[in-house]
């Protein structure tokens, strides 16, 4: 509260008049003697006062009315001043009214602005209120998630063995189910095209041509019957330039937000050069997405791209390409120099998504992890050729393929997810074989052969007529 205090000092000008006299003057005792009363024009105050005469022997009382005068105008300004005041008075009479209006206004919004820190602080407690909730309604419904993952998984390791004990040809056909909604895989191992088209250079063979370079073997079955893509440099040596190169091109892929590329290639040679991946959009292949320079070893490498919507927005293409400094001296000779340079390239798993959604094990998989380790296993209980097991397990993802149980303890681990499947499996015991209430595995340690591959596969089917290799895949 501002409190003002007003001063005020009122001048009061007051004359007091003196007896009734005619003001005038007159000679007395030989000098002028003045009559004069202060207040009244023209006249004289009863004091008398002696002046000297005039020249001409008369009084004069100009001085009075000069006196006069001045009195006049001290009475109008003690007006002016009278007036002044009452309008100052007014005026800060005015002044403490609008003063004391706001003063109210101040305090009315004074109390406006607690009642609003107060909604305020409510508001505040019910939002922590409400966060906490939200918070553990999260983490019971994170909780719930993976109790429904965990049963989707059980569901759908059941699935796929009743998918795999109904099929009675065997055969278990299509695409594997990534678990990532619509997403898809296109696999192709080259024991057919897929689609895959090349002009010069490369071609689907078999076998190891040569042992200075090129794979020593497939990539899907590591055997000399699989297939796969090769550039043959010594094909392309000429006399008259160096530095050759050749492509094999992809079927078209559909738009989409993202694309992985997954492949195996093999660059072993001492004349290897460069290796390169484009995705081609229409007719420009722009930059390379892929790229390796120089000999990469005698074993099959794993090749990885990542294509965002900068590429795969439109159809697109993969371009293989290889490049070679092969040269022939002369036509009639059979020298050829810089031939070691052969590039071959086989199981290509093109994703219709982001390699980071890819799943490390594949749906309904048992994981097992060994130290740094990490295996899956999935089960197909229908029979299967051992070739026709490899190239299944294959093509469920780049990592994929065939189990050759080469251990104890990763048999015991078999021996008991086994168990926990009782009455899925409807075989006869064969003699030696390790039993589980009625369920059957392969064979025991004391008999499993120091091998793998076909060799493995005849062993079991020689052990009765229902026998054969257990395809497992990880």
């Amino acid at each position: 509260m501002i409190t003002i205090f007003v001063f005020c000092l009122i001048v009061a000008v007051t004359v007091a008049a003196s007896p009734s006299v005619t003001p005038g003057c007159s000679f007395y005792s030989g000098q002028c003697v003045y009559s004069i009363q202060l207040g009244q024009q023209q006249q004289c105050d009863s004091v008398r006062r002696a002046a000297p005469a005039s020249s001409s022997g008369e009084c004069s009382c100009s001085d009075f009315r000069t006196a006069q005068q001045d009195l006049d105008r001290l009475f109008t300004t003690v007006s002016l001043l009278r007036d002044s005041f009452g309008s100052v008075s007014q005026n800060v009479s005015a002044s403490q009214a609008q003063f004391l209006a706001k003063q109210a206004q101040l305090n009315a919004t004074q109390q406006a602005n607690l009642d609003l820190m107060t909604r305020l602080r409510t508001k505040d407690s019910l939002l922590e209120q409400t966060r906490q909730q939200l918070a553990n309604e999260a983490t019971a419904a994170a909780s719930e998630i993976q109790r429904l993952r965990t049963q989707l998984s059980v569901g759908r390791r059941d699935i796929t063995v009743c998918q795999g004990t109904l099929n009675a040809t065997g055969s278990v056909t299509g695409q594997p189910d990534l678990g990532i909604g619509d997403a898809k895989l296109r696999y192709c191992d080259f024991e057919t095209s897929c689609g895959y088209t090349t002009q010069n250079g490369w071609s689907i063979i078999s076998g190891a041509p040569s042992l200075s370079t090129g794979p020593r073997a497939d990539r899907t079955y590591g055997s000399l019957t699989g297939h796969y893509f090769k550039m043959n440099s010594a094909s392309m040596a000429t006399t008259y330039r160096r530095n050759h190169s050749a492509t094999f091109t992809s079927p078209e892929f559909e738009p989409a937000s993202a694309y992985c590329v997954r492949f195996a290639y093999n660059m072993f040679g001492s004349d290897i050069k460069y290796f390169r991946v484009y995705a081609k959009i229409g007719t420009g292949r722009g930059y390379p997405v892929f790229s390796r320079d120089g000999a990469q070893g005698a074993d099959w490498q794993m090749g990885q791209i990542s294509l965002d919507s900068e590429y795969t927005s439109s159809p697109f293409r993969l371009v293989f390409e290889g490049w070679t400094n092969a040269y022939r001296y002369s036509h009639s000779s059979s020298y050829i120099s810089d031939k070691n340079s052969d590039i071959a390239v086989d199981d290509v798993y093109v994703y219709n998504t982001s390699c980071s959604r890819i799943p490390d094990c594949p749906p309904g998989a048992y994981r097992r992890v060994t130290g740094t380790t990490t295996t899956c296993y999935t089960f197909h209980v229908a029979g299967k050729s051992w070739s026709d097991a490899e190239k299944f397990c294959r093509s469920q993802g780049y990592k994929s393929h065939l189990l050759a149980v080469n251990t104890l303890d990763e048999q015991n681990y078999l021996v008991g997810l086994i168990k926990g499947n009782v009455g899925r499996y409807n075989r006869t015991v064969p003699p030696g074989a390790i039993e589980v209430t009625g369920t059957t595995t392969t064979c025991t340690p004391s008999t499993w052969p120091e091998n793998h591959g076909a060799n493995a596969e005849k062993f079991c089917r020689s052990q009765g007529y229902k026998s054969h290799l257990l395809p497992l895949t990880l």
